[in-house]
């Protein structure tokens, strides 16, 4: 619904009241928001978001949001910041992402560079947006996935297993998820 932001949002809030934790329409929402340029209710819904982020692509797409907000605030180490955080997770958005530090290198004539561990962790901290998964989505995925290998259930253990290791990449899930094939 081009241009019509406030009847797509009604639409996606039915969507929202059938399945409150579904990512795609969680995200949807929110870009009724940024497509609006109501970007403090943007960012908030964005950290919202993160919260039920439970795949790296889902995490990258918070991250280039976050980024794109901090960019229209002209709070540009913490742009910077979220869009290379958003490339830990999924480069797909490679071309796109790396327009945007171009975009930021050219109006602060500042040559981009990504910031280490320790200043993302301070900039995350300063502009509260966080730096990792979500600890609930880490944990119930962890969880059902053992549990689920302790009843044998191999399919279901398999499926939360893989979340908590495409999040996190521990080595114990992945020999255990290569044990399961």
């Amino acid at each position: 619904i081009l241009g019509k932001y406030k009847e797509a949002r009604m639409a996606i809030e039915k969507a929202l009241r059938w399945n409150p934790v579904n990512f795609e329409i969680n995200h949807a929402y929110n870009d009724t928001y940024r497509f609006e340029n109501n970007w403090d209710k943007f960012y908030q819904l964005t950290l919202d978001t993160f919260k039920i982020a439970f795949t790296p692509k889902n995490l990258a797409i918070c991250f280039s949001n976050m980024g794109t907000f901090f960019l229209e605030k002209g709070q540009y180490p913490a742009a910077i910041a979220c869009y290379f955080l958003s490339l830990e997770y999924d480069d797909k958005e490679y071309t796109f992402i790396q327009s945007q530090l171009f975009y930021i290198s050219t109006i602060t004539n500042k040559v981009v560079e990504k910031p280490s561990w320790e200043e993302m962790k301070k900039l995350s901290k300063e502009y509260r947006f966080p730096l990792y998964p979500n600890e609930d989505v880490l944990s119930l995925a962890y969880y059902n996935g053992i549990k689920a290998l302790q009843e044998n259930k191999e399919n279901p253990a398999k499926y939360f297993l893989s979340i908590y290791f495409n999040l996190t990449q521990d080595e114990e899930v992945k020999e255990i998820l290569e044990n399961l094939d």
